[in-house]
């Protein structure tokens, strides 16, 4: 499809994702847009978990079968880039190259034999959810002909990457285990989320169980003889400005924006993500003149693993952190070597400087400060 401008490209990249939100089976045509106007030559959304090492692919546009299986089943454990990625912070966006020097990636047992097979050269991308110990990612995989990740690509993928997040919330496809729903509002009941639909003055035409809740307490909305109010003055405004915009589409809501904070004069937050539902392929699974969707969930910060205080605590790199990783399950520098793919010499480059930052002098004292109590109490030498 020949698109005018990069605006317009961008903009029917946000509206796939948002159909795809309705619609999973679509999710393919979303990443296919999103990929494009990035500038890659696949993408995924995938979950790991850094405790067992699995790995899932949820939606994909791209990709190879046969790799992708060989990614689950075998290399997942050999990713450079994990620890390390996993604690980048939620929505921000990083290269391969931000995470580990591509001279050294290149060096990786992960790169010979799963990345160059596939003339691939740099990955873009950002966390969407994360736990203690697993994340939801997206990526975008460079192909060896575009180059490594250019600023162009970082522009670019920042601009859609907002949408991104809100569609993978909204649709509830990084929940591992779980089946899509088909239709809209089975999928609305089931989620742990507060979800509504309104008409264009705020008139509740679908409110889930936990809507209800929020509702009966009053804290951060209400309802008024069934039309929705924030409690928050300036949340009401801004809700009252989204809705009118839902109804007149996609584009004018785009400039609305669709995040709003409800404050409840309380130390938590919560926040309103706002989707339009004016668009033929949405209209269809809506109830009677709903225009906009509404999922108000509850911002709560991350905790951190000991692996990530102890990288934050001695600025330890990402390649240092992957290293600190393996000592906890390997006990000799050759075997820490054969486990991350890299030779025996830049495992031993990356203990030194370790052991320096940390002053420590042995990997059994580098094991005791990754529980929990040792890194509260523990004090580097000077």
């Amino acid at each position: 499809m020949a698109l005018a401008s990069d605006s317009e490209e961008l903009s029917y990249s946000i509206e796939r994702l948002y159909d795809a939100v309705l619609d999973p089976s679509k999710w393919n045509e979303a990443l296919e847009a999103t990929t494009r106007f990035i500038g890659g030559e696949a993408a995924n959304l995938f979950w790991q978990d850094l405790a067992t090492n699995e790995a899932a692919v949820f939606h994909s546009w791209n990709e190879d079968a046969y790799y992708g299986q060989l990614y689950t089943e075998k290399y997942a454990s050999l990713n450079p880039y994990f620890p390390a990625l996993a604690f980048v912070e939620v929505g921000k966006v990083v290269s391969g190259g931000d995470l580990i020097p591509h001279d050294e990636f290149r060096q990786t047992r992960f790169y010979m034999e799963w990345v160059k097979p596939q003339n691939y050269i740099d990955v873009l991308g950002a966390n969407l959810e994360r736990t203690l110990t697993s994340t939801a990612f997206f990526s975008v995989q460079r192909h060896e002909r575009q180059g490594v990740v250019d600023e162009r690509a970082r522009e670019r993928c920042n601009l859609i990457l907002p949408h991104i997040r809100r569609a993978v919330s909204i649709g509830k496809v990084i929940e591992k285990g779980r089946a899509h729903e088909r239709l809209l509002e089975n999928a609305l009941h089931l989620i742990s989320s507060a979800a509504l639909m309104v008409d264009a003055t705020g008139r509740i035409v679908f409110a889930n169980a936990k809507s209800e809740e929020y509702l009966a307490h009053a804290a951060i909305i209400r309802a008024d003889q069934g039309i929705l109010h924030a409690i928050d003055r300036d949340a009401e405004r801004a809700l009252k400005d989204a809705f009118a915009a839902a109804a007149r589409g996609d584009s004018v809501l785009g400039v609305k924006g669709i995040e709003v904070v409800l404050a409840n004069g309380g130390k938590s937050r919560f926040v309103a993500h706002v989707l339009c539902l004016a668009s033929d392929a949405r209209r269809d699974v809506t109830t009677s003149g709903a225009v906009a969707a509404l999922f108000v969930n509850e911002v709560r910060l991350a905790l951190q693993s000991p692996l990530e205080e102890i990288a934050a605590r001695f600025l330890l790199t990402p390649s240092e952190l992957r290293v600190l990783a393996a000592v906890w399950e390997e006990s000799g520098v050759q075997q820490i070597a054969e486990r991350l793919g890299i030779s025996a010499a830049t495992v031993k480059t990356h203990l030194n400087h370790i052991f320096s930052k940390t002053g420590l002098r042995r990997q059994a004292d580098l094991v005791r400060l990754a529980s929990r109590d040792a890194t509260l109490d523990y004090q580097p030498k000077g």
